[in-house]
């Protein structure tokens, strides 16, 4: 992933530099359940060193059809330079059911914190 590194480093930097806020990073296309987890880390890699080069916001796609995966990916964007969000996956199901009682908020489930926030749509 050699030379696919250098030209997403400089797609990034030329985003940026024409007056984007930030980066949304493996997210609304399948990546971030499409993807190895070597070649995810790569893409957040990269994005993360040009977003804080450029003092920009980088916002990372973590979630899976998997409820603990999530949960760790989610946790290990916290140390992430220039990571100021993360999106989740929402199943039909959870959809369903987050308003019943008893179903735990990402919050409760410790995913977000003050460096990290889970971002979910229903």
């Amino acid at each position: 992933m050699g030379s696919e590194r250098e030209t997403l480093e400089r797609h990034a930097d030329e985003l940026l530099a024409a007056g984007a806020a930030g980066i949304v990073a493996v997210s609304t296309t399948g990546e971030a359940t499409a993807l190895h987890d070597d070649e995810r880390a790569a893409v957040t890699s990269v994005c993360a060193r040009v977003c804080s080069a450029r003092d920009a916001v980088l916002i990372v796609g973590a979630g899976t059809y998997n409820t603990r995966e999530t949960i760790e990916r989610h946790g290990a964007l916290a140390d992430v330079p220039s990571v100021r969000a993360s999106l989740a996956v929402v199943p039909i199901t959870y959809a369903t059911v987050s308003a019943m009682p008893g179903v735990a908020s990402t919050r409760e489930l410790g995913v977000s914190d003050r460096k990290t926030s889970a971002c979910t749509a229903s």
